[in-house]
């Protein structure tokens, strides 16, 4: 039978591994947010970027081959980009949102005032 109080002991072990996976997800956190880590935040880009096109290729039916038949690539490719091994250059970019009937923007804003910048909003 297991008893369902907690020694000493196992209260303050547990409380040492509560704080330290606490300190753990604080670095984390730290540590996206930190705007000079480039690797990191370029990462998330590009994840965002993958999700919004795994999503709208499913929204459109197509599996990973036909929408690469669309593109002119191979299935190869497209699983490349996926990993990371590959960046997609711009005309391929373009190409993906033909193939899915979307549009990519990039925003240009400043960092201090959080607003666009007038004129400099790119679209596909």
């Amino acid at each position: 039978m297991r008893k369902t109080s907690l020694k000493k002991s196992e209260h303050i072990a547990m409380e040492y591994v509560d704080e330290a996976k606490r300190n753990f997800l604080d670095s984390i956190v730290q540590t996206i947010h930190d705007p000079t880590n480039h690797e990191l935040q370029s990462l998330s880009l590009a994840h965002q970027f993958l999700v919004a096109i795994d999503k709208q290729r499913e929204v459109k039916g197509l599996t990973k081959s036909e929408l690469a038949q669309l593109v002119g690539t191979t299935p190869s490719f497209l699983t490349q980009i996926n990993t990371g091994i590959r960046i997609p250059s711009f005309r391929m970019i373009q190409a993906l949102g033909t193939a899915l009937d979307i549009d990519f923007v990039i925003q240009v804003k400043s960092k201090s005032s959080k607003r666009s910048l007038k004129n400099h909003k790119l679209t596909s």
